[in-house]
């Protein structure tokens, strides 16, 4: 029996500590759990905190103003004696006597402490305020609040009030305050438990969407209730970068696709030509050699170009100061007018005037190049190219426009893509890079690019104006 006892008691601490293990493990695992609790705590306790300092403030009240009546009528009295003698005093006791609504009793002392008049059978205690306890013969006693005050004849004078209306209203308030706070802590459970489903409904779609993420579901996006808070200001966030994420996995695959592809050619005409070469000593060996070289050479600026780009992709931000973009522009155009010239193309710049943006000059000066260098490669018969900047608004314009042949309107949104090649320009060098380290460029300082056909190809960038510009 005593082990049978034994094991039940065993199991019920072993059921309470489990409990208590999973209640633990809730409360560290459940920030909503520690928010709805803590801020349940927090309110009942301002609830208790305020509760109890105005029941405390009407009781005082009540006994202040008790008080003030009783120290009133002691001052009246005392008036009363010294404007019309003892006698008047005594006689006006013995008549309050009889006043039904006077809630004071008074009694007045000779020096040995024999009454003189007013409420009989107390003993009077000495000078000053006393708490005490009247006899009672219905309700068995009357707590009071007594002062004693003295005469010139050296008696005293008592006026004494019946605290136990005080009392009562002080016990009813404290019951209503216990029934208050009882009150207030069933709303603070159910707020706090309303708090938790709250919080745990609009956590739970970034939590399966962030899951669904991890699987490899790369589509799937919080959803937002509309309501434009916190949560959904928070979910549309997520799902810009969850886009980000997204465009740079399927640019990855598709890097990785064209990568391969772009690498199989020059690779196989480099091993074709190794295993063609004549052998060593004999003539053509060494031409063999040098166009190996040149097509290693190739695909090296191929590897060099993609990092390049990676580099611009990861280094957003880092490097930003203010910059002219007019003055860039004007620098760069100056520079690449003599190979305009030589294919006999007229390069003209239009300038915007000063054009401030926050940028990195390095790539700034690269993308304007390759815009450029792309008319060179990409636009046969075009006589005439026109650069400009624009500042208008919040907004800062740059414009490559050429009178080449342009692009076929259902390529325009691939001509920005890596190893996009038109099939007019499968004959001309290059990988299909240059426009995409544009957009990239482009991308970093928070700029839009947009390409439009425009007797030739118009392209458009447009670039934050600078604060402090």
């Amino acid at each position: 029996m005593a082990a049978s006892r034994a094991i039940a008691r065993w199991g019920e601490t072993s059921i309470v500590e489990q409990a208590g293990s999973v209640a633990r493990s809730r409360w560290r695992q459940s920030a909503a759990l520690r928010v709805a609790v803590l801020t349940a705590g927090l309110l009942f306790a301002a609830m208790l905190l305020l509760g109890g300092s105005a029941v405390l403030a009407v009781y005082a009240g009540m006994v202040h103003r008790l008080d003030s009546s009783i120290i009133r009528a002691a001052d009246d009295l005392m008036a009363l004696r010294a404007r019309r003698g003892p006698a008047a005093l005594v006689e006006a006791i013995r008549q309050r006597e009889h006043v039904a609504s006077d809630s004071l009793d008074v009694a007045l002392y000779d020096r040995a402490g024999r009454l003189l008049a007013g409420r009989p059978g107390i003993v009077p205690p000495p000078e000053g305020w006393h708490d005490m306890v009247f006899p009672d013969p219905v309700e068995g006693g009357d707590p009071t609040r007594v002062l004693v005050t003295p005469t010139e004849a050296g008696g005293r004078l008592m006026i004494a009030g019946n605290r136990r209306p005080l009392l009562v209203a002080r016990s009813v308030i404290g019951w209503l305050f216990v029934v208050a706070s009882i009150i207030i802590l069933l709303l603070c459970t159910l707020m706090g438990a309303l708090l938790i489903r709250f919080l745990d409904r609009r956590l739970d779609p970034i939590t399966r969407t962030a899951n669904a993420v991890l699987a490899g579901d790369l589509g799937q996006r919080v959803p937002e209730s509309g309501a434009g808070d916190e949560f959904d200001r928070a979910a549309r966030s997520l799902n810009l970068m969850l886009d980000r994420i997204a465009g740079l996995v399927d640019n990855l695959r598709q890097v990785s696709s064209d990568l391969a592809h772009d690498l199989r050619t020059p690779l196989t005409r480099i091993r074709v030509g190794l295993e063609r070469a004549p052998a060593p000593g004999s003539g053509g060996t060494a031409e063999a050699i040098q166009a190996a070289i040149a097509q290693i050479d190739d695909v090296v600026l191929l590897f060099e170009a993609i990092l390049r780009i990676a580099e611009i992709d990861g280094s957003a931000g880092r490097t930003m100061t203010t910059l002219d973009l007019d003055v860039i522009a004007r620098d760069i155009v100056e520079t690449m007018a003599p190979a305009f010239a030589d294919q006999a193309i007229d390069l003209v710049y239009r300038s915007g005037g000063a054009c401030p943006i926050r940028g990195d000059r390095m790539q700034i000066a690269a993308l304007l190049i390759n815009l450029l260098e792309n008319v060179l490669r990409h636009a046969p018969g075009s006589y005439r190219t026109e650069v400009g900047t624009m500042r208008g608004g919040a907004q800062v314009t740059l414009t490559v426009r050429d009178t080449g042949p342009g692009v076929p309107d259902g390529q325009l949104e691939r001509i920005f893509d890596r190893f996009v090649r038109l099939d007019r320009s499968r004959s001309t060098a290059g990988h299909g890079l240059g426009l995409s380290m544009v957009r990239s460029v482009a991308q970093a300082h928070g700029a839009g690019v947009e390409a439009i056909n425009d007797d030739g190809l118009r392209v458009t960038l447009r670039f934050p104006l600078a604060a402090d510009g």
